[in-house]
C-alpha cells in the first residue's frame, strides 16, 4: 500500500513537504511515511489525510475463497455476549 501511494504521489508530481504542508502534518512527517525504509506507519491520524492530500480512497473487498477458509477455521462468537449497537445505545 506504501509503495502505491508513493507512486500516487509520483503521479500527481507533488513533494513530500507540500504533502505536509496540504495533510497538516509536521515537517517530513510523509517523507517517513512514505520512504522506502518508512520509520512510520499510516495510522488513525495519519491515513485519513494523507489518503485525502493524494486523492484516493481504500476500497475493501471480500475474498470469497479466503472467507470460506476463516469460516470453516473459526470457533463462532457467542451471540448472547456480543454488545450490538442498539444494545449500547438504548443503554446510554
Amino acid at each position: 500500500m506504501i509503495s502505491a501511494l508513493r507512486d500516487r504521489a509520483d503521479q500527481l508530481q507533488i513533494s513530500r513537504e507540500e504533502i505536509d504542508i496540504l495533510a497538516g502534518f509536521s515537517d517530513r512527517y510523509s517523507g517517513k511515511l512514505l520512504g522506502t525504509n518508512p520509520c512510520r506507519t499510516l495510522g488513525r491520524m495519519s491515513m485519513g489525510p494523507a489518503l485525502e492530500v493524494l486523492g484516493v480512497k481504500l476500497l475493501l473487498i471480500e475474498d470469497s475463497g479466503l472467507t470460506a477458509r476463516t469460516v470453516a477455521r473459526r470457533k463462532p462468537r457467542q451471540e448472547h455476549q456480543v454488545r450490538s449497537k442498539g444494545r449500547q445505545d438504548q443503554a446510554a
